[in-house]
């Protein structure tokens, strides 16, 4: 996997890299290389304390669920962001490769080099419009989160 210091062209990369090889590998670091940005942008552009955030995020999976916590969380608290399937300019097409990680996931499918390419690019590049809409908010999906924290009651 790779850490939070790891540069997205990195990223990408090694991404690539694995493709030439392994190309099952590639399409599971490509997905989960996607919901780990998704889920940093719902940690840097969320309202509610990174404990209530982190608990959500990690009962969710599927990206109708992502869909539904992206809205919840940053669109009706902001109408300048975008729902997701705008914010990710080829929806479509990364559903597609999406489902097609699913199928691998659970065994029921394997892959070759070929196959996995385009999937491969969706992902990375709707991993890439995230980059993009947090560097437009000025955030580096990088960088150390800010700590929100419930509000002590007296």
């Amino acid at each position: 996997m790779f850490f939070v210091s790891d540069s997205e062209e990195f990223k990408k990369s090694k991404i690539r890299d694995y493709l030439n090889g392994e190309p099952m590998i590639a399409i599971l670091l490509a997905a989960a290389n996607w919901e780990w940005s998704v889920g940093r942008c719902i940690l840097f552009f969320g309202n509610r304390p990174n404990l209530e955030l982190r608990y959500s995020l990690a009962h969710c999976y599927g990206l109708d669920r992502y869909k539904s916590l992206w809205k919840e969380e940053l669109c009706d608290n902001d109408a300048s962001i975008p729902r997701l399937p705008i914010l990710i300019k080829q929806w479509n097409d990364f559903a597609l490769a999406f489902e097609f990680r699913h199928r691998l996931i659970h065994g029921r499918g394997t892959c070759t080099r070929n196959m996995a390419t385009k999937p491969i690019e969706m992902m990375i590049e709707a991993t890439s419009d995230l980059y993009e809409f947090a560097r437009l908010r000025g955030t580096n999906l990088n960088s150390r989160l800010v700590v929100r924290r419930k509000n002590k009651q007296v």
